[in-house]
């Protein structure tokens, strides 16, 4: 509807708004088309499942505006914790079939596997 100027306009707004509300010691980057992938540095999965509704809340809250119009984004987490002898694949793995499952429940949220 807007093209693709406008949809890197509101990447940029997602990935300013995740920045603002996570704490210097965690790390936030663009993991490709409209997914990024957070590490909170010594959390655990329940203030991961905390922080993401946050993040979502606060998503929810913020005004992205193009050509002076609002745009209502939405954050869908997954979240993944790290385990012994996990790789990095593993977790992504689990991370995406979290993501996956909030998507098919209607977007919007947070599922931890």
């Amino acid at each position: 509807q807007f093209g693709h100027p406008a949809g890197d306009r509101v990447i940029k707004g997602v990935a300013f708004n995740l920045r603002s509300a996570l704490r210097e010691s965690d790390f936030v980057a663009r993991f490709g088309g409209d997914e990024f992938a957070i590490l909170l540095y010594k959390s655990n999965a329940g203030t991961a499942v905390e922080v993401a509704r946050k993040l979502c809340k606060a998503q929810q809250e913020s005004r992205l505006l193009l050509d002076g119009k609002r745009i209502d984004v939405t954050l869908s987490i997954g979240i993944a914790e790290s385990v012994a002898d996990d790789t990095a694949e593993s977790i992504l793995k689990r991370a995406d079939q979290a993501l996956y499952r909030v998507k098919s429940e209607g977007r919007n949220g947070v599922h931890c596997m």
